[in-house]
């Protein structure tokens, strides 16, 4: 009957509703589950892009970003703008007595106390290993350096690492605009330059940036260079200051000194080298030549007779981490 028909297609179309709904509701919670992970996947993205994924602090890419967008604001506003980079004194000996986990802990901590300095405006970013750079914005030099010691004195306080309190220090440089430099890598770099010069000069100090450090840097890097070529030109020399008896006058024993005759920058001391030698990882090649040389001259000097001499070679520490020395030696 028809009244049996409409029934039967009522029953039929309340079916196929039921089903499209229930399709649609799958499909659009499918759908903004979907965007819900894409979203979670953009932003892990950016906090890869942009954030350290150890102290969740910006890398140094948005700082570099940021520092630029203070730079623009500091020209356009005329007020200053300044830099201290840091790097931890000691934390590779945390790093191998403790582990890399125990350095990792020792750095997010020091990065919770950096950004409790900061101001409004401010930032604190982690470069990379156990470099940090804090940017003020707006600051002037005296800003910069009532920072740097109050970031010494915070970095200094010990910090507990599995039940175990650890101290470092820290080597700060200053670098501000617009005396230092005008754009951000000039800063950066005058900053680091800084900062290499805390360390020289004893290390948890922090030092203001002078255009003389520049030169300095680039006498550092031009002598290093060169170094790097004098066994290979045959300039490194080996002078004997002799040790005397002052009764008899005889010739006990020799020290061997050694001596760079730079044909660029003409003859060096030792003490105004091996610094480099050792900073730049040459220290091991020199030390083997010297060692070398002053045994080949001992045997000169025993062929003609003179067989009771004793001879002294200085060693550089950093030469007893690398390779068997009894075995050099021998």
């Amino acid at each position: 009957s028809m009244h049996g028909l409409l029934s039967r297609l009522s029953w039929f179309a309340g079916i196929g509703m039921a089903a499209m709904l229930i399709s649609l509701s799958v499909t659009w919670t499918a759908f903004f589950s979907l965007r819900r992970k894409v979203a979670d996947t953009e932003d892990d993205l950016k906090r890869m892009a942009w954030y350290d994924p150890v102290t969740r602090l910006p890398n140094r890419n948005l700082f570099q970003q940021r520092l630029r967008d203070a730079l623009q604001e500091a020209k356009n506003e005329r007020h200053g703008v300044a830099i201290l980079f840091i790097d931890l004194d000691n934390f590779k000996l945390v790093n191998d007595t403790l582990g890399h986990d125990a350095g990792d802990a020792l750095l997010i901590t020091i990065s919770e106390r950096l950004r409790g300095l900061l101001r409004a405006g401010d930032t604190v970013c982690r470069m990379g290993g156990d470099e940090f750079v804090i940017l003020l914005h707006p600051a002037e030099r005296g800003d910069a350096e009532a920072v740097a010691q109050r970031a010494l004195a915070t970095i200094s306080h010990p910090v507990t690492v599995y039940d175990q309190q650890v101290y470092v220090g820290g080597s700060i440089g200053i670098a501000s605009y617009p005396d230092d430099g005008l754009d951000a890598v000039a800063l950066l770099r005058c900053a680091d330059t800084a900062m290499y010069q805390a360390k020289d000069n004893g290390r948890n100090t922090f030092q203001l940036y002078t255009p003389d450090m520049n030169l300095k840097a680039l006498q550092h890097f031009a002598i290093e260079t060169s170094l790097r070529q004098a066994l290979d030109k045959n300039e490194m020399r080996l002078y004997y200051q002799p040790l005397v008896d002052v009764e008899t006058r005889a010739i006990l024993g020799v020290e061997a000194l050694l001596r760079w005759k730079s044909a660029e920058f003409g003859t060096f001391a030792s003490g105004e080298f091996i610094a480099i030698a050792e900073q730049s990882g040459l220290i091991n090649q020199l030390g083997t030549w010297a060692l070398n040389e002053a045994c080949r001259q001992m045997r000169v000097w025993r062929d003609e007779g003179l067989g009771d001499l004793t001879i002294s070679v200085n060693l550089s520490p950093r030469q007893f981490h690398t390779g068997d020395m009894v075995a050099l030696v021998r």
